[in-house]
């Protein structure tokens, strides 16, 4: 079933900033900014007719992809052996359309990209002989931008991605790989978060999710994550939308973000169905997840998880940005009706 117009011009956006370990210096931070993120979503609200939830969602997530904080764009993690930027995103809306890309190169803003692969394809004409993609990979993705003029969402070099930051964190877990220190990476007091992500339901109606990563700390080079694919890291469909954050291998397996949603909508224990999962996990019981399902939100988090939302009901609006803390095995779950904030 389509969703109806929303006349009263209500809208809801959610948004987090990875899941991880944060602290309270850094939880700061990340509240100031996702105030800015949701403050960026609202005004696209206010300028756009078309695509309004795929335009909120993109914005959101650029925000979060020009700070230096959260791995996604600048400052993402860096490969094992080259310390290369390579960069997973995807976006998609409630009538099971998407655009991603994939280990992309010298891209400053991969969520526009994945907005622009989507529309792009909507726009195709009967009869063209070329196929528009709907994912890129790689040097690809670059090139595409050079000959589409998409100059604002690349760098000439990747450096510009770099952070001293993502390059000290990269150096020092090196070492430890090195030294056979396996139990040790990411187990220190470095600061570190992992995919962000956004859910947006605008006032036409329309309902989109993305989600952008910097990857995982020292992976291989040309490595996928659950970041760019619908289904693990995003899913959206006419009853809400869900996005995750955590270790992308666990996620691509068990496609995280659609299975959520189908155990919403089949009246399922989302703890009891994440749980499940643990003696599965590939890497890390780490996760973190972020959906709404008709009137309700959900989250749910092993690890510390920054989340906002900001939501106009009968003209009413109101915000709620929190940093939700998990330092036990078991997960963190809340579940309520957005109505109620």
């Amino acid at each position: 079933k389509e969703p109806e117009p929303n006349l009263k011009n209500d809208y809801l956006i959610l948004v987090h900033t990875g899941v991880g370990k944060y602290s309270k210096e850094l939880e700061r931070k990340i509240k100031s900014k996702i105030e800015d993120a949701l403050t960026e979503g609202v005004k696209v609200i206010s300028e756009v007719t078309k695509h309004v939830a795929l335009e909120v969602v993109s914005k959101v997530i650029s925000v979060l992809e020009d700070w230096e904080y959260t791995n996604a764009g600048i400052g993402s993690n860096l490969t094992l052996h080259k310390g290369r930027v390579e960069v997973d995103a995807c976006i998609m809306n409630n009538k099971s359309q998407f655009g991603a890309v994939s280990a992309a190169q010298k891209i400053k803003h991969p969520i526009q990209l994945s907005k622009h692969l989507l529309t792009a394809f909507l726009g195709r004409k009967e009869g063209e002989l070329l196929i528009r993609p709907l994912i890129l990979g790689g040097e690809g993705a670059f090139d595409y931008c050079k000959r589409n003029k998409l100059d604002t969402l690349i760098v000439e070099s990747e450096e510009l991605l770099k952070t001293e930051s993502s390059k000290k964190f990269r150096k020092e877990q090196y070492k430890k790989l090195e030294s056979n220190q396996h139990n040790k990476l990411l187990r220190d007091n470095n600061l570190f978060s992992d995919t962000v992500g956004c859910i947006c339901i605008a006032p036409d109606g329309s309902i989109a999710g993305g989600s952008s990563s910097g990857g995982a700390v020292l992976k291989l080079e040309g490595r996928v994550g659950s970041g760019a694919i619908p289904g693990a890291g995003c899913w959206v469909n006419n009853n809400g939308g869900v996005v995750v954050s955590g270790t992308g291998e666990d996620i691509l397996i068990h496609h995280i973000a659609r299975a959520v949603m189908e155990n919403i909508e089949n009246e399922k224990d989302i703890p009891a169905f994440l749980e499940s999962l643990e003696s599965l996990a590939y890497v890390s019981t780490t996760l973190g997840v972020l959906g709404v399902y008709n009137n309700k939100i959900l989250i749910c988090q092993n690890g510390d998880f920054g989340v906002g939302i900001r939501k106009v009901v009968n003209g009413s609006p109101s915000e709620k940005i929190e940093v939700y803390r998990s330092n036990s095995k078991t997960y963190n779950y809340k579940n309520f009706n957005f109505r109620d904030l």
